[in-house]
């Protein structure tokens, strides 16, 4: 018997797919407060998964991609407004620019 990866979040289609494969998988569904310390563990995950795929354009979309999934539900989870968030992140570029300019801060210094 060959045991695969345990204890973590899962999207809602994987269990079929381990059944399709002929395999069981043992899950459950987790309360809301379980749900929602493992989606932001889930996001660090993924976009722990970003940073490794940086050489790889097409993997690298399909871990982007996992990653705005998991934004969507931690939207959804924390019943947030899409339309909101993105006013703010355009009030941010407005304010503080994006990241076009590649600008990198290596230290400050105070004044005397």
């Amino acid at each position: 018997m060959h045991i695969l990866p345990k204890n973590k979040l899962i999207r809602d289609g994987i269990p079929q797919s381990i059944i399709d494969q002929g395999r069981t998988p043992n899950t459950r569904i987790l309360d809301d407060r379980d749900f929602e310390k493992e989606i932001f563990s889930k996001l660090v995950d993924e976009a722990k998964e970003v940073t490794e795929t940086i050489e790889d354009p097409e993997h690298l979309s399909e871990e982007i991609a996992d990653v705005l999934e998991v934004i969507d539900a931690i939207v959804k989870t924390k019943k947030l407004n899409l339309d909101e968030i993105q006013k703010i992140k355009a009030q941010k570029r407005n304010a503080w620019g994006g990241f076009d300019k590649k600008v990198y801060l290596d230290s400050t210094v105070e004044k005397d």
